[in-house]
């Protein structure tokens, strides 16, 4: 089967590595802690006394440090790479030890560093206001198989996000956010807008999708009620999340189908599932995120 050739007309492109984002897609998900003396004390001791080396991620580049010191909600860490950090910076610290499953993960901001030591505060991992819509939007799942993250995984697939600003030829202006599984050889040449998906993005997203209806979203995630019955088995862990919000008075219309990994689920009273999704990577255009704020609760 031949790839299928698209072309946009846009020309903001965004490659999403996925190598140092292997974590996201384990069977297993993820705790968020806000402090570092919530692990055991057992665990704790075997990364301060022990030297046990954590993971962190930052811009998607991996590094590992050694846990000097945490007092609250910071921790100091021996990081020899020497990043390059800014207080702007989201930055993910793992603790990832054989008898902590799932693992805990903390997010941080960068405070200053002093030689090798760099200080870290915990974050909310909230850093975007979740915005409700009171009206039911329809948000299509389409599950990607496991097989196909482990692709990612190797580099043998890549993300490729395009961004569609404000379209003014259609009647109401359009942006939108689309992902797409693209050969890692089959990129947009510069200022072409032309680009090869694998054939795996088409059978993904021509199946019959699972329903489900948006309860918040942000630019960092999305929380949808889905029914227990419609969940696919095997639970997938990353989806293709597909919608469209419109706003006729106000001549807005936001369209997405972006990759989301399932953090968490947990039942509702009324026979519902809830679903906690974050993006593969972040939502960053601020054109979207300002009609997205116009939009909800509206």
């Amino acid at each position: 089967m031949e790839s299928a050739e698209k072309k946009s007309p846009t020309k903001n492109y965004l490659v999403i590595p996925v190598t140092n984002k292997a974590a996201l897609f384990q069977d297993e998900s993820a705790i968020q802690i806000r402090r570092v003396d919530s692990l055991p004390q057992s665990i704790l001791n075997d990364f301060i006394q022990h030297r046990r080396p954590v993971i962190i991620i930052l811009k998607n580049q991996r590094h590992t440090g050694i846990l000097v010191r945490s007092i609250g909600e910071t921790l100091e860490l021996d990081i020899k790479s020497h990043p390059l950090l800014s207080r702007d910076d989201n930055i993910l610290i793992i603790f990832d030890h054989p008898k902590l499953r799932p693992f805990r993960v903390m997010q941080t901001q960068f405070v200053r560093k002093s030689f090798n030591w760099f200080m870290f505060e915990s974050r909310d991992p909230r850093l975007d206001y979740r915005y409700g819509f009171h009206s039911n939007v329809e948000v299509n799942l389409f599950p990607i198989p496991g097989a196909v993250l482990e692709y990612l995984i190797g580099q043998r697939l890549v993300i490729l996000r395009e961004i569609v600003v404000d379209q003014e030829t259609a009647e109401n202006p359009f942006c939108g956010c689309f992902d797409y599984l693209v050969p890692p050889d089959n990129l947009p040449e510069p200022d072409s807008g032309v680009f090869a998906v694998h054939p795996v993005h088409d059978e993904i997203v021509s199946q019959k999708p699972t329903q489900a209806t948006l309860k918040n979203m942000s630019l960092g995630g999305i929380g949808v009620l889905i029914p227990e019955s419609a969940i696919p088995a095997p639970i997938r862990k990353a989806f293709f999340f597909e919608l469209n919000l419109t706003l006729g008075e106000a001549r807005l219309n936001i369209g997405l189908r972006v990759i989301g990994v399932v953090r968490h689920s947990k039942p509702t009273q009324d026979g519902l599932v809830e679903l906690n999704v974050t993006w593969v990577r972040r939502i960053t255009d601020d054109i979207i995120g300002s009609k997205l704020k116009l939009m909800a609760d509206a």
